[in-house]
């Protein structure tokens, strides 16, 4: 019984130690921002999101055919990949597109 406090105090630390902050694991691409109440990696100005990663715009275009997207996206094609993304001023987290200027980056 005398052990049960070092142990406790033992698996604490472990934890404490293996917590991951997001804010280190965002890419080159990415920027850690909070929108609406969701703090993530959002692609930086100049990409879209796609998926788990961040597609140049400029490698972007009007696809020879569009697809219905929602409102606040637009279908484009970039490399082979041909999919609704938001439009430009908005990023996305999950299925969402947020407008970036109501976005704050969060400190580190």
């Amino acid at each position: 019984m005398r052990s049960l406090p070092f142990i406790l105090a033992f698996t604490v630390a472990m934890f404490l130690t293996h917590t991951v902050d997001c804010r280190n694991q965002c890419r080159s691409d990415e920027e850690f921002l909070r929108c609406g109440n969701q703090e993530a990696c959002f692609c930086r100005p100049g990409h879209y999101r796609y998926k788990n990663r961040c597609l140049k715009e400029r490698k972007c275009y009007l696809g020879a055919w569009q697809l219905r997207c929602r409102a606040n996206e637009v279908s484009l094609q970039c490399g082979s990949v041909q999919a609704c993304f938001c439009n430009v001023g908005f990023v996305r987290y999950k299925n969402y597109c947020y407008l970036r200027s109501t976005c704050t980056p969060v400190n580190k």
